[in-house]
């Protein structure tokens, strides 16, 4: 995260650059769902998709489940980015639940991580296609103005 932070600050590196190089971006792309063992299906869990940087909604609903459920398992079913403003740090804040709940945060990619990723590696026509569905707003929330 410090990579993406000092690369966004200097902008000495592409958008491209400095997002494939990060370690948000690293974090979704090789760990999500990766990291940590799914529950076992016996075992009660919270599935949460569709967050779509909106961070407020995003800790007001896990504020309810640490208050209700505080040792329940959470699966999230991706489309973390794009659309609302705040999508970095809806990664980072999953960044960090995976880090402080081993097991107990599943993180999985969903078709709006696969979109940027398709814009990162630079795919005929993902470009527009991501855009299209709220690119903009994630490359803004990082500070990348598109």
């Amino acid at each position: 995260m410090q990579y993406l932070i000092e690369a966004l600050a200097t902008r000495t590196r592409s958008a491209n650059d400095a997002l494939m190089q990060s370690s948000l971006f690293l974090f979704f792309v090789g760990a999500l769902g990766k990291k940590n063992p799914p529950p076992k299906p016996q075992a009660t869990f919270v599935s949460i998709g569709d967050v779509h940087g909106c961070a407020d909604l995003l800790d007001q609903l896990l504020d309810k489940l640490t208050g209700e459920a505080p040792s329940t398992a959470i699966v999230f079913v991706g489309d973390y980015i794009d659309r609302g403003p705040n999508s970095a740090q809806v990664l980072r804040h999953l960044m960090g639940l995976t880090e402080s709940h081993p097991g107990g945060v599943i993180c999985l990619m969903g078709n709006h991580e696969a979109m940027c990723l398709d814009f990162l590696d630079e795919v005929p026509g993902a470009g527009e296609i991501w855009f299209r569905n709220g690119g903009q707003q994630t490359l803004k929330s990082f500070g990348i103005s598109s």
